[in-house]
């Protein structure tokens, strides 16, 4: 991931709006005009902070995320608040409920489209996204791809011999494997890998196998 276009989202979304300013808020996220940047940094030394909401892990990305944020913008301090997606959505839920909103940003494995369903986003603008290819894009602007999820099935080498290894969904299938799997309960892993096969299968064939497998 790349310290500047989260740092260019980061700023878009803490943008403080002084009271002379005849741009809203929504405006000033989706600003393209050449002078975008100063505007942006003009603003954010106002605010001051910016406050992000993630699913990532703190020591292998968010330590190093924030510390690269405020390597490029000192006048900006930058904190987060870390959970599992599951987690995320709920407490931005409350604290929209409560008109007392925290968070800047949110970042999960999912729940960003229910976010945007229930009225807790706001579209924008930053250029980076240009770079990013059009099918990972949200066509209202809401949402941005932080990341991208591979799957892969992992093995105990000390119970499964080599010869024996599944390489393909379908040898999930074989009885020899019943009761012998595992899932992690609390990982949002097994909604993307149910979403995965129904988008790549199709939801009728996807749902056969997934009948199959349980």
């Amino acid at each position: 991931m790349h310290f500047g276009k989260i740092a260019a989202t980061a700023l878009a979304s803490l943008l403080y709006v002084a009271p002379a300013t005849a741009l809203t808020n929504e405006e000033i996220f989706n600003y393209k005009g050449p002078d975008r940047e100063q505007l942006l940094i003009d603003g954010a030394k106002k605010e001051g902070q910016v406050v992000l909401y993630s699913g990532l892990i703190v020591n292998q990305m968010l330590r190093p995320l924030t510390a690269g944020f405020m390597k490029k913008y000192p006048f900006v301090k930058m904190t987060y608040w870390r959970a599992d997606s599951e987690e995320l959505l709920p407490k931005l839920s409350a604290e929209a409920r409560a008109n007392s909103t925290v968070a800047d940003l949110f970042e999960g494995s999912g729940g960003g489209e229910i976010a945007v369903e229930a009225g807790l986003t706001l579209p924008f603008h930053a250029p980076v996204l240009a770079d990013y290819p059009k099918m990972y894009l949200d066509p209202k602007g809401h949402l941005a791809p932080t990341r991208l999820s591979y799957f892969s099935i992992a093995y105990n080498t000390k119970m499964v011999p080599a010869d024996n290894v599944p390489k393909t969904y379908a040898d999930l299938l074989d009885p020899q494997w019943k009761g012998k799997m595992a899932w992690p309960y609390a990982n949002t892993g097994r909604y993307l890998f149910l979403i995965s096969l129904r988008q790549a299968w199709g939801e009728d064939e996807a749902m056969g196998y997934f009948r199959k497998l349980s």
